[in-house]
């Protein structure tokens, strides 16, 4: 498989990764919450009310939805992620099966290989499997009966890279021959992004210490 120059190629650290990611969530949250408690207290300047009352019922209000939205979210996501990989290991037994999201890059990545658009999202997220076979990296959307289109391994570079995923970015891989790509954040199970992109890349035969730096 084609690395590339491998003293060239950029790594990206995990711990500046995570500390990034811990950033942005506390300075979210910290936002959130002074943002409420805010409106709060004005409301109950103009209407007398307590303010720490409202607050609380405000934040309890919020943490309710986020927690009833990840319920009502994640199930079916993760049930459409583990029903196409089912159904690729029922079609490619001998495969290596990676579950994956994509966004934008994949609905063009599908016209650039000369494979049909049908199930893939041009702006929302779309569910994926890269079945490892051979000297090939197969791209199965949900439902096919056979591989929309693939990716010659033996010719490829695989590469870190932030997939778009509506309104944000997360950190995924591109595999390229020069011919046809693809671009993914692979999911396994719970695992987190770095956890799963680390796994992946393993998968791939790549050593995750050539694209990740402590």
């Amino acid at each position: 498989m084609a690395r590339g120059d491998e003293a060239d190629r950029p790594k990206l650290s995990v711990r500046r990764y995570r500390l990034g990611l811990w950033a942005v969530a506390v300075i979210s949250l910290v936002g959130a919450g002074l943002g409420l408690i805010g409106r709060s207290m004005s409301h109950s300047a103009i209407h007398g009310g307590d303010w720490r009352v409202d607050a609380s019922l405000i934040a309890v209000t919020a943490v309710a939805f986020v927690v009833l939205l990840v319920v009502l979210v994640l199930p079916p996501y993760t049930a459409r992620r583990d029903r196409l990989v089912a159904q690729v290991r029922q079609a490619r037994s001998d495969a290596v099966v990676i579950p994956a999201y994509s966004s934008r890059d994949l609905w063009s990545e599908a016209v650039e290989a000369g494979a049909g658009t049908g199930g893939i999202a041009r702006r929302l997220t779309t569910t994926l499997a890269v079945a490892l076979v051979g000297d090939t990296a197969e791209i199965w959307i949900r439902d096919d009966r056979e591989p929309r289109w693939f990716v010659r391994r033996t010719d490829s570079r695989v590469e870190l890279r932030q997939i778009e995923m509506g309104q944000t970015s997360q950190l995924g891989l591109r595999i390229s021959d020069g011919v046809r790509s693809v671009s993914f954040v692979p999911h396994y199970g719970v695992t987190n992004t770095i956890g799963s992109v680390e796994r992946a890349l393993a998968d791939l035969g790549e050593d995750p210490a050539d694209h990740l730096a402590p």
